[in-house]
């Protein structure tokens, strides 16, 4: 069996660590010079380990334990300084339940003892927060060097500016892949794994999956005190960040839609919705000089979990995308979910590609 998998972000490498383990022959192609190169590499890094909904919970512990395997131990990816959740209470209430469900050690600051911590949330709107030990900082460029070079360890063929211009499928699934100045690939099975040109690809493959495309800024600040000990996430205007570079490394979690080619230019609009959002939780902050800001894509389905596994249309075409904005969270869980998808596992159903078929179902009779 030889499988196709198309990028070679986060999604693209640990679907073929995954089939390769498995002892499946993968090419992966990427149209950049280098894996990594798109919202895999222009993103915060923060791995946070504890979501709303129960499944990417467990994705995201998932992840670290894979991670754990292939860098050898968590300090080898992960500098697990803490996430700090900020918000309403009741939302905090909420997360520290699950947080418990979940088995991570958490704890609630209130009041003094909050801004002992954090001292950058001095004069802001919320009286507590909640700390989470495991949340923290991956090191993206030890953990895309591991996975490119365990993927070609075990013969994974990762071909860089391989741009696929052409796919099509015969004989009940078959694929033969087009790339520029390049001879044509043939397959049993495609993946795409393309951030947000994943849905371009689709529809080149004859799928009517929807994707929504946005872009998402990221601010370096440089503000006069740039001392902080943890990860901070609103939960309330969702917004979050971190020490970076002897500055704060600080996003709105902006939604701009675009296409999967939009420039990473950056918006005076989205700094200042920046500042409107880190006013009523950090007022100093909000005050600080943008040192330099860029943006990188998101990618969401439509219901914003991501989509995984078989097409419920496509024979052979197979997805692990709409990552949305938790891919180095659960990155490498979700394309080892991916990789057993290829193989013939059922993918949980609040993540399966089947559940946006649009194909009418048939009518059984009595």
């Amino acid at each position: 069996m030889h499988v196709v998998i198309v990028g070679a972000g986060i999604a693209g490498l640990s679907t073929a660590l995954g089939l390769a383990r498995r002892g499946v022959r993968v090419s992966v192609l990427e149209r950049r010079e280098t894996p990594f190169g798109g919202a895999s590499g222009l993103n915060a890094a923060i791995f946070r380990p504890l979501e709303a909904q129960k499944m990417m919970t467990a994705l995201a512990r998932r992840n670290g334990e894979l991670l754990d395997e292939l860098l050898g131990h968590r300090t080898a990816w992960l500098d697990a300084r803490g996430l700090v959740f900020t918000g309403e209470t009741r939302t905090l209430r909420a997360l520290e339940v699950e947080a418990a469900r979940a088995g991570l050690r958490s704890r609630s600051w209130r009041g003094a003892e909050l801004t002992a911590h954090l001292p950058a949330l001095t004069g802001g709107r919320w009286p507590e927060g909640l700390w989470l030990a495991a949340g923290g900082v991956i090191d993206l460029h030890r953990v895309a060097r591991a996975l490119e070079q365990e993927c070609r360890r075990l013969g994974v063929e990762v071909a860089c500016t391989s741009e696929v211009t052409g796919l099509a499928s015969w004989r009940g699934g078959r694929w033969a892949i087009s790339t520029k100045g390049a001879p044509e690939r043939l397959a049993d099975a495609l993946v795409l794994a393309a951030g947000a040109h994943s849905a371009r690809l689709g529809e080149l493959a004859g799928s009517s999956m929807q994707l929504r495309v946005f872009k998402r800024t990221l601010a370096l600040l440089q503000p006069d005190d740039a001392s902080l000990a943890h990860v901070v996430w609103d939960v309330t205007t969702e917004t979050y960040f971190r020490a970076e570079s002897g500055g704060v490394l600080a996003s709105p979690c902006d939604e701009d839609p675009c296409g999967p080619d939009a420039t990473a230019s950056v918006t005076q609009d989205a700094l200042a919705t920046l500042g409107q959002k880190l006013k009523p939780v950090a007022p100093e902050l909000a005050k600080s000089t943008v040192r330099r800001a860029w943006a990188g894509l998101r990618t969401f389905s439509n219901d914003e979990l991501p989509v995984i596994g078989l097409d419920p249309d496509v024979p052979s075409l197979f997805w692990c995308a709409g990552l949305a904005g938790a891919g180095m969270t659960t990155g490498v869980a979700l394309g080892d979910l991916a990789a057993t998808a290829v193989l013939g596992a059922r993918v949980p159903p609040s993540l399966a590609a089947r559940r946006f078929s649009t194909a009418p179902r048939r009518r059984v009779r009595p």
